[in-house]
């Protein structure tokens, strides 16, 4: 999708709920990111997430803390299920980089599944850690891994004390079946 249909999309969003407090978009290209926060603006905090095993975004907001918690470098582990996210190697740019360049992203999420744990525990002998969200412990029909994924963030987030009576608003990515080819 282009920014300016995103912008479009967050229009409509905010036509409806009025203000949005926590947005968590896919990082991906970073059009998911840019797009709706130019609209929702500096009172939204963006939230995104990407794959456990990409971590692209998590280094540009840590650099190096990857590697240090995880024990492994960014883009280890084999190619990830998330499609329409982001991986190690592939660059955006210039979306990516204005999209943390402009502090639009506050936080980064990593999401993992039972595939991604057991190659990265078999990799390196450690646990993932239980508190990563699992998108496909998320059950969804007719809703695609990236769906699941900006779900499972959003529940993480709502229990969040600080989060009570806020807005929060993830994009249901295209149907399952738009990926399966």
């Amino acid at each position: 999708m282009t920014l300016s249909a995103l912008g479009e999309i967050a229009e409509e969003v905010r036509s409806e709920l009025g203000s949005v407090d926590i947005f968590i978009p896919a990082l991906g290209n970073a059009s998911s990111i840019l797009g709706p926060a130019r609209v929702f603006g500096s009172e939204t905090k963006v939230i995104a997430f990407e794959s456990f095993q990409a971590a692209v975004g998590y280094e540009h907001l840590h650099p190096g803390e990857y590697s240090r918690l995880y024990g492994i470098n960014p883009g280890t582990l084999s190619r990830h299920r998330l499609p329409g996210t982001s991986y190690q190697g592939m660059d955006f740019m210039p979306h990516t980089r204005l999209a943390f360049e402009d502090g639009r992203v506050f936080e980064m999420f990593l999401v993992s599944d039972k595939k991604m744990d057991e190659e990265y525990q078999e990799k390196t002998g450690r646990e993932v850690p239980a508190d990563l969200p699992r998108w496909d412990a998320i059950a969804m029909p007719g809703y695609g891994h990236s769906t699941r994924a900006g779900l499972a963030v959003a529940l993480k987030i709502a229990a969040r004390e600080e989060v009570e009576n806020k807005t929060i608003v993830i994009v249901a990515y295209d149907h399952a079946n738009r990926y399966d080819s």
